[in-house]
């Protein structure tokens, strides 16, 4: 799992906006939500299709399962 947070990009259009940043080859944890463990809301991304495909079986995830 990898530190992940935002930045802040402009478009072709000169349009400022922020981003999510998303890990390489990883999860991401989103540094601005709880620690995994500690309770509270977690927030972690990843792709199912490129960049590592991390998270490509979730979708055969059942409730009890644990996700390493």
């Amino acid at each position: 799992m990898v530190d992940v947070g935002w930045s802040t990009v402009t478009d072709s259009r000169g349009r400022v906006f922020n981003r999510w940043d998303v890990a390489d080859s990883a999860a991401g944890w989103h540094v601005d939500s709880d620690q995994p463990g500690q309770g509270g809301n977690v927030v972690l991304s990843g792709q199912n299709n490129m960049r590592g495909a991390v998270f490509r079986r979730l979708n055969k995830l059942k409730e009890g399962d644990v996700a390493t």
